[in-house]
Formats: structure tokens, sequence, C-alpha cells
């Protein structure tokens, strides 16, 4: 039986919009602050993760994780 995948180190908050650029909004689990909020995009890795994005869509965020290909669904 294959052991279920860790979740992310962080949380998708959703994808915006930037000078026609998509990016992804992640924060570290459980932040309420404003400041902790970043913005990557295709290419760039989460702050202080081995969790690099790879491609993203409307509805999936793809990262490279340590070699391992893995997607993640982002919530309305």
């Amino acid at each position: 039986k294959p052991k279920p995948l860790e979740p992310p180190p962080f949380t998708i908050l959703g994808v915006e919009y930037r000078g026609g650029e998509r990016f992804l909004s992640v924060a570290p689990p459980g932040s309420t602050q404003l400041s902790q909020i970043y913005l990557i995009r295709q290419g760039d890795a989460v702050a202080g993760t081995t969790w690099k994005l790879t491609d993203l869509d409307d509805r999936t965020a793809h990262f490279d994780v340590a070699g391992g290909s893995r997607s993640v669904r982002i919530q309305p």
C-alpha cells in the first residue's frame, strides 16, 4: 500500500494576475499576517521549502518536489 503524500508545507491562497502574468499566492500554515503572503511564479520555489512551481492554471498548481512531481488543487 503506497504511503499517503505529505501535504504541502504551506497554504495556497489562490491565483492572482499581475501585468498579464499568473502568480500563485501562498502563506505559511496558520498565517494571519498579510506580510507572510508570498506571490510566486513558474520557476520560483516556495520560500523555506523544496517545492518549486513548475506550472500553474486556474485549478491546479504543479510542483517539483525533490525530483518528484506533485499537483495541488487550488480551492476556489
